[in-house]
C-alpha cells in the first residue's frame, strides 16, 4: 500500500533507527484509510470495529476496557478464573494494571513519539482514521470498561 522510507544512512534492522518515523506511519496508514482498504490491513493495525467487534458489537461483550484501565487485569481473572475483584482493584502496585512495554527503543530527538508531538495535518488525518472507531468504542473508553 505505501512505501518505507529509510532514513538517510538508515538501517531498517535498527530499532534506534526507524524505517518509518510516526507522521510517515500515520501518512501511510491514511492512505490506506483513504482507498477503502483499512479492513485488509495486518490484525495488528486493523481497527477493532472491524476486527473483535464486527460481528459482535461492544453492547454484547461481558467486559469491554482499555489497556490502560487500573482493574483490567484483576476484571479479567475474574472472568476467566472466578477470582473476585479486590477492593482495591485501583491501588497502584496491586497487580490489578496491564503492564506496557514495547519491543523497539525510540530515540525520540528523531522524530514526533507522542499525539501531542505530531503535526496538525498528522493529527488531522489520525483522527480521520481512527473516527469510526471512536464512535462504535467511544461510549466504553471514560469509565475504562462497562460490564453488561
Amino acid at each position: 500500500y505505501a512505501a518505507a522510507r529509510v532514513p538517510p544512512n538508515g538501517d531498517p534492522g535498527n530499532p534506534d533507527d526507524p524505517c518509518l518515523d510516526l507522521p510517515a506511519y500515520v501518512g501511510a496508514l491514511h492512505a490506506i484509510h483513504a482507498r477503502g482498504r483499512a479492513g485488509e490491513i495486518n490484525t495488528h493495525f486493523l481497527p477493532q470495529h472491524m476486527a473483535c467487534f464486527r460481528d459482535d458489537p461492544p453492547s454484547e461483550w461481558t467486559v469491554v476496557a482499555t489497556a490502560d484501565s487500573p482493574d483490567l487485569v484483576c476484571r479479567l481473572r475474574e472472568l476467566l478464573l472466578g477470582v473476585p475483584v479486590p477492593s482495591n482493584a485501583t491501588a497502584s502496585g496491586d497487580g490489578c494494571a496491564m503492564k506496557r512495554s514495547h519491543g523497539t527503543k525510540r530515540n525520540r530527538a528523531k522524530s514526533s513519539s507522542t499525539y501531542e508531538d505530531l503535526p496538525a495535518t498528522s493529527k488531522a488525518m489520525l483522527d480521520a482514521i481512527t473516527r469510526e472507531e471512536y464512535d462504535v468504542l467511544g461510549p466504553y473508553l471514560n469509565g475504562g470498561h462497562v460490564e453488561s
